[in-house]
């Protein structure tokens, strides 16, 4: 890939991430307050060593999927069955009450690994927001293309889409 490209698109984020030319309200405090927050949560020290050392999800994708759990606490979450990234161990980190399905219709937050969920077309149409500890499974690409409202967050290898039709359509490369 041409270097100056890269060298553009690390400027774009990193400007992105900052809050620059995020005009979306919902989105700037995504990015800026959920994403972008540095401050600690009371189980960082030993979330953080469990993902490090058991897990093959990133720390910092890690730390954003915990906050944005946070963000949205959801009631149920639907994780993907093969979880090869240990997701399921943030999940229980935040919290223990927090109810996990095997039906991905009836959930709110979604944790999608990659491999494509039975019942992908009823993610795409429901207002739900999804995680994916991947953005090479194919359901990212359709879902983002298939988007007509809502808004998706990546860092070029995990995403997060928030499927809800108040929110304009626009997707954003961010460092987090």
């Amino acid at each position: 890939m041409n270097p100056l490209k890269l060298i553009g698109d690390a400027v774009i984020r990193y400007r992105r991430t900052r809050g620059f030319g995020v005009h979306s309200p919902f989105a700037y405090g995504f990015i800026t307050q959920v994403l972008g927050s540095r401050y600690p949560f009371y189980c960082w020290d030993k979330l953080e060593a469990e993902v490090r050392h058991d897990s093959k999800m990133r720390w910092s994708d890690a730390r954003a999927l915990f906050r944005t759990l946070n963000q949205f606490a959801p009631g149920k979450v639907y994780s993907a069955p093969d979880d090869r990234h240990g997701a399921m161990r943030i999940v229980r980190a935040w919290s223990n009450s927090c109810e996990i399905s095997a039906d991905p219709v009836e959930c709110p937050f979604l944790i999608v690994g990659d491999d494509e969920p039975e019942d992908a077309t009823a993610i795409i149409a429901g207002e739900k927001t999804v995680f994916f500890t991947s953005v090479r499974n194919p359901l990212w690409t359709r879902l983002v293309a298939d988007m007509e409202r809502g808004q998706s967050f990546t860092n070029s290898v995990t995403g997060i889409a928030v499927c809800n039709p108040k929110l304009p359509r626009h997707h954003f490369k961010i460092s987090y």
